[in-house]
């Protein structure tokens, strides 16, 4: 059943939405523990992001007005917002509100990745390996050019450090900088190119995928190499130590030694890859019909979820509840045994992954001069 919803409230006129909600949904608090509050994935430590999801779905979407279209993702800072803008290239920094704090110039940077650090600021990472540290008052404080181009992989350890992934011919280097934007070290691998990046613990790792190997990277950037799967295409870290991994049409529960504890095949391409709190994964199924697979700690699966083909990893609280943003704007609440709570469609495309807002809903960039809070 779908019914048009229009509202105004907020800032300003509410966007249309159509609202698709599961005719067997079950209550995300009657399904698992603390499965009503979402937290972050675990990309930014030490900035929480919270967002109540409720059975229903949200029923406001408001507009918070840009300078300029958004060049990519919101991220979320300790005390509001910041997403990277075009035309010109720049940072736009938001209060929790959506009220415009600050600008700051990004000459000759290309439109950039943001890493959130310490005390609001962020830092702003092109493909080209510059790196401009940015505050929330739009001062900037440093601008670097690190030894590589970046692929878009940047891990903040527990200690603030942030590191870099790119390129290096002919082989992969990975930087780690401070949160000023200083380089620390800097290490290149010969001879490999490297699937992803994810942390283990305060080591950065990735898999090579000539001569398969998982490489870690200690805090001053010094590499262990370990026998591991190849053809890997996407990684990620779980909880036990594990990593799990897609190679080919398979995913596989891998030791941080290289032994595979379980695998399943599931016969189709796969994107990208996601852990959940039960030890279990989320994978993109690529293929028509194009869906999330839930897959279980002993590698079976748990349920499939319909999703668009640009659906994002999705945000994940610690009882394996889900939001899932595609670009082409649709919005998916899950429970964790895979349950559709609720659908809607808005009429915008989105640049993925949402944000949390501080009581309850989410933020998401869109490609116009605005963000989008739903709530």
């Amino acid at each position: 059943m779908t019914a048009p919803l229009s509202q105004c409230m907020g800032r300003s006129a509410v966007i249309a939405l159509t609202v698709a909600a599961s005719l067997h949904a079950t209550p995300l608090g009657h399904t698992a523990g603390d499965a009503t509050v979402l937290a972050p994935p675990p990309t930014s430590p030490g900035i929480p992001r919270i967002l109540a999801i409720p059975v229903a779905p949200w029923t406001h979407a408001v507009r918070w007005t840009l300078p300029s279209p958004a060049a990519g993702p919101v991220v979320g800072t300790p005390d509001g917002y910041a997403v990277s803008l075009s035309s010109p290239e720049s940072v736009a920094f938001l209060s929790p509100h959506g009220d415009l704090r600050a600008t700051a110039a990004l000459r000759g940077l290309a439109p950039p990745s943001l890493v959130p650090v310490a005390d609001g600021a962020v830092l702003a990472v092109d493909d080209m390996g510059r790196v401009i540290a940015v505050a929330p008052d739009g001062t900037t404080r440093a601008n670097n050019s690190i030894a590589s181009s970046i692929n878009n992989t940047a891990l903040v350890r527990t200690d603030g450090t942030v590191v870099l992934v790119g390129p290096s011919p002919p082989g992969t280097a990975v930087t780690l900088v401070s949160q000023v934007g200083d380089p620390i070290a800097s290490t290149v691998t010969p001879g490999v190119s490297v699937a992803n990046a994810i942390r283990l613990g305060d080591d950065a790792a990735l898999v090579a995928t000539q001569s398969p190997a998982l490489v870690r990277y200690d805090l001053m950037g010094a590499f262990t190499r370990t026998p591991f799967v190849p053809d890997v295409t996407a990684l990620a870290a779980l909880d036990d130590g594990r990593v799990a991994a897609v190679a080919g049409t398979e995913v596989l529960l891998v030791t941080s030694d290289g032994g595979i504890r379980a695998r399943a095949d599931l016969g189709d391409r796969l994107g990208w890859i996601t852990p959940l709190p039960d030890g279990g994964v989320a994978v993109l199924r690529t293929t028509q019909p194009e869906a999330m697979v839930l897959i279980d700690h002993d590698a079976s699966v748990r349920a499939r979820v319909p999703c668009p083909l640009d659906t994002a990893p999705p945000l994940v609280d610690s009882a394996g509840a889900m939001l899932l943003v595609a670009r082409s704007g649709v919005v998916l609440a899950v429970a964790p045994d895979g349950t559709v709570l609720w659908r809607i469609v808005v009429h915008t495309r989105l640049i993925p992954p949402a944000v949390g807002l501080p009581g309850g809903g989410v933020l998401v960039a869109t490609t116009g001069h605005e963000l989008l809070a739903l709530y």
